[in-house]
């Protein structure tokens, strides 16, 4: 791991365990376990700290995604990612509150990654011949940010996958008897 992964993971821990207003270089610097400095070498503000954050995200739910979502066949495809969106809400709830929070806070500099998320599903959907696949990938990502947003506060129950499957499968087959959504 580089050590700019090493601070941007500890300014999501930072951010996972005090939110947003808890974060600075300072605390990432102790999180990160590394000299007083360290992280305002490399991110000299708290906006480009921030962005560091973003796109230490976007890695992560790609590196996800290459772990849990096989491209070859759309019921695959549609199965790899419902079951990548249970791992990160059981495994991983920490990213999906930073995440929310960074929506939130900063849904401008985030909807640029959220939008490259979006980008590859839509690449995937009109590989397998998905009509109007952007709106479709759009209709998906917002289904996932709910999912995942009830998945870490009002949510107690696992995320039922083959449920979450087949609404994936809802959208696409809208998409295919429409022509388009």
């Amino acid at each position: 791991m580089s050590r700019r992964e090493l601070l941007a993971d500890a300014a999501i821990s930072v951010v996972a365990q005090g939110g947003l207003k808890r974060l600075t270089h300072r605390a990432v610097d102790a999180s990160a376990g590394v000299p007083t400095g360290t992280t305002s070498n490399y991110w000299n503000s708290r906006q480009a700290l921030v962005d560091a954050m973003i796109a230490r995200l976007e890695e992560l739910d790609f590196a996800v995604w290459r772990a849990t979502v096989p491209p070859e066949d759309l019921d695959e495809l549609l199965g790899g990612l419902a079951n990548a969106i249970a791992m990160l809400a059981s495994e991983k709830p920490d990213l999906v509150r930073v995440r929310l929070a960074l929506f939130l806070d900063h849904g401008d500099r985030f909807a640029r990654a959220h939008g490259r998320v979006r980008g590859v599903l839509a690449g995937l959907l009109e590989r397998h011949g998905v009509p109007d696949a952007a709106t479709t990938a759009a209709l998906i990502a917002d289904l996932c940010d709910g999912v995942l947003l009830h998945s870490v506060t009002v949510r107690s129950e696992p995320i039922d996958v083959d449920g979450l499957a087949r609404a994936f499968r809802a959208l696409v087959g809208a998409s295919a008897t429409r022509g388009g959504l």
